[in-house]
């Protein structure tokens, strides 16, 4: 009954819309209806990407080239050198800089000290360790004071 879905919430969404008295589709019907519209692709061929749109991919594609070209921050937050990775939270951490998207921090990052750090950023994995996301620190004061760590999350792998 219905794409995974309990059968009390079916029940409620397949009779009629609340009030209009609209009698509305069940999720079943609605489903097979869907899909009763769409075809399997039975036909390849190769097409430049300018002759592309509206079709759809036959096998994954794959980029020859990493981009972006430079290894970036997964999130927004602060990045933290190695040096302070295996500290006990909660501890403070000087800001120094920030990072944009597609920028590098103009700072090096020292032991004792932060970086402001937006998703896209670019990094150095001799460097940064670690980006802390926004929500687990917290901000003491303006520029140039310190954040308290709460908590660390590893910086992740290109998509």
């Amino acid at each position: 009954m219905g794409v995974g879905m309990p059968a009390d919430v079916i029940g409620r969404y397949s009779a009629t819309d609340c009030g209009r008295g609209e009698v509305l589709t069940a999720i079943d019907d609605a489903f097979a209806e869907i899909t009763g519209l769409a075809a399997p692709v039975t036909a390849v061929e190769i097409v430049q990407v300018r002759e592309s749109l509206g079709r759809v991919l036959a096998t994954d594609v794959a980029s020859r080239t990493a981009l972006p070209r430079f290894d970036h921050a997964a999130m927004d937050g602060y990045a933290l050198s190695s040096a302070d990775v295996d500290r006990e939270p909660p501890f403070r951490l000087r800001v120094e800089a920030d990072a944009l998207a597609g920028q590098r921090a103009r700072r090096a990052l020292l032991p004792g000290s932060a970086i402001r750090i937006f998703t896209g950023a670019a990094v150095s994995p001799d460097e940064l360790a670690r980006v802390i996301g926004g929500r687990q620190a917290h901000r003491i004061g303006t520029r140039g004071q310190d954040p308290v760590a709460e908590g660390t999350r590893p910086l992740v792998d290109e998509v």
